[in-house]
C-alpha cells in the first residue's frame, strides 16, 4: 500500500492499479484529494481511521462521523478499521459493535497487543478473515515484551491458517 496516499494526490495518476493506504484523520474534508481518488475505483483502498494521528494531536474521532464517512464512500473505499481508542479496549469494542450493529459495517477488528486480552483476540481469530494490531507505535513498552506479546499473537493465529494481518 502507497500510505499517505491523501497527500501525494499530484503522483498517484501515474500508476494504472496501485494499493492505497489513506487516513481518515488526515483526509478531513479534502474534497479535491477525495475525489482524485474516486477517479481511480479499481484501486485497492485502505482507509485507516486514523486514531493514533489524532491522539498524537490531543484529538478525539468522532465514531459517527467515521462511520458516515465510510457508509457514504463504500464504492471506493475497500478496506476499513474499526476506530479503536488507545488504552481503552472496552470502548474499542464498544466501537465495533456500533459500526457492525448500528451502522452495518464491516469493519477489520482492531487488537491492541499491549492490553494482553488474548480473549478478545481469540474471538477476533475465530471469527474474522482479517485482524488489525493497534497501539504498537508510540507505547512506551519494553522491546522483549513486545517481541514476547507478538509471538503470542502469532502463535495463536497460527492455528487458523486463514488468518490475515493489516
Amino acid at each position: 500500500y502507497l500510505a499517505g496516499a491523501e497527500a501525494f494526490t499530484h503522483i498517484i495518476n501515474i500508476f494504472d492499479k496501485l494499493n492505497i493506504l489513506i487516513s481518515y484523520y488526515n483526509m478531513g474534508n479534502k474534497i479535491s484529494a477525495i475525489n482524485k481518488i474516486k477517479e481511480h475505483r479499481g484501486w485497492n483502498t485502505f482507509v485507516d481511521c486514523g486514531a493514533y494521528s489524532a491522539w498524537t494531536h490531543g484529538e478525539v474521532i468522532n465514531l459517527e462521523d467515521y462511520a458516515n464517512f465510510i457508509k457514504m464512500n463504500l464504492d471506493w473505499i475497500d478496506v476499513y478499521p474499526n476506530l479503536d481508542v488507545k488504552g481503552d479496549i472496552e470502548k474499542t469494542e464498544e466501537n465495533f459493535r456500533l459500526l457492525t450493529e448500528k451502522y452495518g459495517l464491516k469493519p477489520i477488528p482492531v487488537f491492541h497487543v499491549k492490553t494482553r486480552r488474548w480473549d478478545i483476540l481469540q474471538k477476533y481469530i475465530d471469527k474474522y478473515d482479517y485482524i488489525a494490531l493497534g497501539a504498537i507505535a508510540g507505547e512506551n513498552i519494553p522491546y522483549d515484551l513486545l517481541i514476547y506479546n507478538l509471538n503470542k499473537v502469532f502463535s495463536m493465529a497460527k492455528k487458523n491458517p486463514w488468518t490475515r494481518w493489516t
